[in-house]
């Protein structure tokens, strides 16, 4: 991913540009919850209200758009091994239900 060289006006239109085009309503939280992360990170007074675990997952956010692309993969790895027990763990909680 090369690195973003537009000044303020151009960006906030690629930004723009970029939302519009999105069409998964998913993705498109997901945006918004890390555009909030990382605005609230740099604000002199909203960063405050940000808990230790968001101001974590934001600098986390910044590391990770450092990283080179083969750093990236062992990071995907990494994270794929931290969420896949989990969501077995979801799905063994769901099968074991009952519907009445």
């Amino acid at each position: 991913m090369e690195e973003c060289k537009l000044t303020k006006r151009p960006c906030r239109a690629a930004i723009k540009e970029s939302v519009d085009k999105c069409k998964n309503p998913i993705i498109l939280r997901k945006m918004y919850q890390i555009v909030e992360l990382l605005r609230k990170m740099v604000d002199d007074v909203e960063y405050k209200e940000l808990s230790e675990a968001d101001y974590q997952r934001a600098s986390t956010i910044c590391d990770i758009l450092r990283l080179e692309d083969n750093e990236v993969r062992g990071v995907k790895y990494w994270v794929s091994g931290c969420i896949i027990p989990r969501r077995e763990q979801k799905g063994k909680k769901k099968r074991g239900r009952r519907v009445k």
